[in-house]
């Protein structure tokens, strides 16, 4: 991984200061990070659990590493199921609406509606799927394309 990402070295430094007791701030500037990233790290996989989670006994960093790992797959899976929020989502991107202003009018039109909510990432995959005729057939309602006949 890069400088972007801690190293699993950088991890077990994590580890064994944070076990003698060393507060975030001395963790951040003996590996020269930012205490933010120390601070994300030991709550991402630190003994304090997160919602909904058991309590871990302490930090472990190769667990640690290999969660990240896991977090930064790409491609992320194109996730667009609900054909209510798919058919938005594309009637928008047809009356040619930015995705941000896809994402902004979902939110505000659907509340706290889950599953009617579309990050403005999730706009950008749907239109390249579109232009680019990249159909899965479980997703059929991509294959409809936008036509100026539409009347936008």
């Amino acid at each position: 991984m890069s400088a972007r990402y801690l190293s699993l070295e950088e991890r077990l430094q994590i580890a064994d200061l944070h076990l003698a007791g060393a507060s975030m701030r001395a963790i951040a500037a003996r590996l020269g990070r930012a205490p933010s990233t120390i601070s994300r790290e030991l709550r991402r996989n630190g003994p304090v659990p997160a919602a909904g989670r058991a309590m871990r006994a302490r930090y472990a960093p190769y667990a640690a590493h290999r969660r990240a790992g896991l977090r930064a797959r790409r491609p992320k899976p194109f996730e667009l199921e609900d054909a209510r929020l798919a058919l938005a989502v594309q009637d928008k991107l047809c009356r040619q609406w930015s995705p941000a202003q896809i994402s902004a009018h979902l939110a505000g039109e659907h509340g706290d509606e889950a599953a009617m909510r579309a990050s403005h990432e999730t706009s950008h995959q749907l239109l390249d799927r579109i232009l680019t005729g990249r159909v899965d057939d479980d997703v059929a309602l991509l294959a409809v394309r936008c036509h100026p006949q539409d009347g936008n």
